[in-house]
């Protein structure tokens, strides 16, 4: 199985209003985020740019 691609990568929704990491069973699927049991549109997450 591959890796996922967005595992760690860190999203920042107005639901959760704190970055949370993508975890390695999470799916990205025409625009949506799928994990943890839930869906989280692209229009409302955003990826968290890394600052360095």
């Amino acid at each position: 199985m591959d890796k996922n691609p967005f595992y760690g990568v860190m999203l920042i929704c107005p639901i959760n209003r704190t970055p949370f990491e993508v975890l390695a069973e999470w799916e990205y699927k025409d625009g949506v985020w799928y994990g943890n049991g839930e869906s989280f549109p692209d229009e409302i997450c955003k990826k968290k740019e890394d600052k360095k």
